[in-house]
């Protein structure tokens, strides 16, 4: 029961950004608890590390984990996304696969695994599995997203690029905390006005840092260094 207290509050703490308060009631954790626990402590933990930045702690916390118990398709997933946030491309790509023969109807591992083909030069490679995660789930807006700038910026077919930003506006129609899309569909289909009223729209709502960081990314694709770096500093503050 005591141990149930220090997971709840690492939860809350990095819901609140603090990570190193988190990361200390996990520590607790990894005390209290014999290793039929340690693989959800060691996964939890990981998923931690990476969003502090900590990546070679994640890397090393997800194996652990998979050391303990090797079934979970997630831990392979998220394990991938921390290696591709590395630059180590091979390795996430081998995981996201190991993560999909698991759980062959996550549309994230598809769309995950696309992306990181994409570093790699592999553009039909991330055709097939963008195509692939729409497949399962036509909804996933950021799929939509990835293709659309792939088949724009690399497979010269601007013609199925208009086609997934037209879908995005027709999906993303209401401001959300997070995973907004819609302004850089607007952008992409050359409306930035449009995309500036939205984003502006979703700050107003919801002032995140994540928010203020996807305003910086909008302003950056739009060539506006000005307005860009001040929003990553709100990001940052």
């Amino acid at each position: 029961l005591k141990g149930n207290w220090y997971f709840i509050r690492a939860q809350l703490f990095e819901g609140e950004n603090n990570f190193a308060y988190a990361i200390k009631d996990y520590n607790k954790l990894m005390e209290l608890y014999d290793i039929s626990y340690k693989s959800s402590i060691l996964y939890y933990r990981a998923k931690c590390y990476a969003d502090a930045g900590m990546y070679e702690n994640a890397i090393s916390d997800f194996s652990e984990s998979l050391s303990i118990d090797s079934t979970d398709a997630y831990t392979f997933g998220y394990r991938a996304d921390v290696k591709r946030l590395t630059g180590d491309y091979a390795s996430a790509v081998e995981d996201f696969t190991r993560a999909i023969n698991l759980e062959p109807r996550e549309e994230w591992f598809y769309y995950r695994r696309g992306w990181t083909k994409e570093f790699m030069q592999d553009f039909d490679g991330a055709l097939i599995d963008y195509n692939e995660a729409i497949s399962i789930n036509k909804e996933y807006i950021y799929t939509y997203l990835n293709r659309g700038r792939l088949f724009e910026s690399k497979l010269n077919n601007t013609a199925k690029a208009k086609e997934d930003y037209l879908t995005i506006l027709s999906l993303d129609t209401v401001a959300e905390a997070e995973g907004n899309c819609r302004q850089y569909a607007l952008f992409h289909l050359g409306r930035n006005e449009e995309a500036i009223e939205w984003m502006n729209k979703i700050i107003k709502l919801y002032p995140t840092n994540g928010n203020y960081y996807e305003a910086t990314c909008l302003y950056s694709l739009m060539n506006k260094p000005k307005e860009a770096i001040s929003y990553l500093n709100l990001a940052f503050q």
